[in-house]
Parts: C-alpha cells; structure tokens; sequence
C-alpha cells in the first residue's frame, strides 16, 4: 500500500466518509480504501457526525493515519459532506458511505485520470451493487424509474447517488454546493440541477463499483417525514421554473400524505409542509430556477424534474 499522507504540492485524491453511530461498518469501509493499489496521492477524511457509540475511539486506534474531524451534534449529511470538502486538500474530492465497500482496487487512479483528460466532467456516478448479491442497486441506478440501462457502460446522466460519487471541488464551490438545509434527502438531485446549469456534465463511471451492505433503515420515522416534506420544498424554490415546481410539489404532497397516512405519521407530515413553508420563504434569496434548455437536458438523460 502507499503512504497515503498528501503532499500539498501535488495533485491528488481525497476521499470523505461521512458517518455515525456504525462503527462496525466504517472499519470495513476504510479498510477497503486503505486496500487501494495506485499511483495516485490521496487522503482519507472521516467526519463523524456526533456519535454517541466507540467510533472516534475506534478510528483513533485503528486508523491512526487517516484525519478525523469530531463533530459534538448531527449536523446532517450535507452539512457532513460540506465539512468534508472544505477540508480536503485536493479538487477532487471522493466520497463512499460508511455501511459501503469500495471493490475496484485502481479506483483512485481511474477517477484521477477520468476528470483530468474530461475537464467538462463535474461529478461521477459510482457503480452500486449489493454486497451480499453483486447485483445493481436498481434504486441507486441514477436514471428516472431506476431504469438500468447498459449498467456496466460509462454514460452521461442526470444525477448522482450519494452511496458512492466523485466530484470536482471547484465546481462544487462554484455552484454554491450542497444546500445545507437538507439535513437528508435530495441534495445530491439539488447539487446536480445546479451543475448541469452551470455546463458541466454528470457521467456514470461503471469502473469503479461500490459495495453497498444493507445496514437498518431507521429513516422513515415520523422525523423522516417531516425532513423529507422540507427537503422538497428547498429544492423547488431554490431550482424548479414554476412550471414544473407546482407540479413537483403536488405529486410529493400526496405521495407523503398517503405514506404518513398508513404508518401513522401525519402530524410529521404536516409539520414538514410548515417548516418547508418556512425555509421556502427565509431562503427564498438562493433560488436561481434552470433553464428550460436545462430542464429538456434533465429529461432526455433520465433524470427528475416533476417528481
């Protein structure tokens, strides 16, 4: 293995893991990037996002080698990913979930490579599969409907899936990167209407494949809904023409009251419409709607505009 330790006066990787409370997870997920065989500089960041269990102990007596940034409270994903990129020292910046393992032993070379020879690249879309099975993920495929089309070709799409992507930190910068209101939901869908609209392109990178584990799915709680509800709200106002928003935010009004609805979640629900209301209003100064030129592009290459 290579001294990971970066060398500021060469170009290089970082890779950030957000994570929280799954230590039994994070360990195999760093091991797999310290298994890395490559040319390449890169550093491993890992935000921890306010664990209550033996994380940062754990990471401390591991991974000595690797940086670890202490956060005292959750600040959410995108305030985590946000943290990680600003401390990164390279422009490209990689990230993996902490319950994911990376497979492709060259993957830092391959994405180094890629975005130098391609600089109309802003972001690739890692390959997901099941870690138990080795099938693509259907729901982390980045097309409308989870359409796999050609899953083990290279193709420009819509968006990307937060489980496993890379990404250019001087676009991100420059487009004003994650909304940090999002504590969890569509902030990579957020990130990615901004970054189209800026002329970059967003290209599904087939050669590197990350395997997602199935950790508990402890988000639909009646948190979730009213996070998810707020969350939608952001993304029209701070993106959508108002064509498509009042379209988008009718469909995701009925498809989360029918689901507080069966698990007894309403008054979440609710809650979400008024803070997202809120926000809405409060942050009303970030939005900058795409273009329809914009929008057409969305939609030609599978990604989401109406819901």
């Amino acid at each position: 293995m290579m001294d990971v330790l970066p060398d500021s006066t060469k170009s290089g990787v970082s890779i950030v893991l957000i994570t929280r409370n799954r230590v039994q997870f994070l360990v195999g997920a760093v091991e797999s990037l310290l298994a890395q065989n490559v040319q390449t500089l890169f550093e491993i960041i890992v935000v921890d996002n306010g664990s209550t269990d033996e994380t940062v102990a754990v990471v401390r007596e591991k991974f000595p080698g690797i940086r670890l940034i202490c956060l005292d409270e959750n600040l959410g994903v995108s305030a985590g990913r946000d943290l990680g990129i600003r401390e990164a020292q390279y422009d490209t910046v990689m990230f993996m979930d902490d319950d994911a393992l990376l497979e492709s032993g060259q993957a830092v070379d391959m994405v180094f490579k890629f975005l130098a020879e391609n600089p109309d690249v802003a972001v690739l879309a890692f390959r997901i599969v099941n870690d138990a099975t080795g099938k693509i993920l259907s729901h982390e495929f980045p097309r409308i409907g989870h359409t796999i089309r050609n899953p083990d070709v290279r193709q420009e799409v819509a968006y990307f899936v937060g489980c496993g992507f890379c990404l250019r930190r001087s676009v991100y910068e420059s487009v004003g990167g994650f909304c940090l209101q999002m504590t969890y939901g569509p902030e990579e869908v957020d990130l990615s209407y901004r970054i189209l609209e800026a002329g970059y392109r967003i290209v599904y990178f087939s050669d590197v494949t990350v395997r997602h584990r199935a950790s508990p799915d402890v988000r639909r709680t009646g948190v979730w809904f009213r996070n998810e509800m707020q969350a939608r709200f952001l993304l029209a106002v701070r993106n959508l023409p108002l064509w498509a928003a009042w379209v988008y935010m009718a469909v995701w009004h009925i498809r989360l009251f029918v689901a507080a609805l069966m698990t007894g979640n309403v008054r979440w629900y609710v809650q979400g419409i008024v803070d997202g209301w809120c926000d809405g209003f409060r942050y009303r100064h970030q939005r900058r709607a795409i273009s329809l030129g914009t929008a057409i592009k969305i939609l030609r290459l599978g990604g989401r505009i109406f819901y």
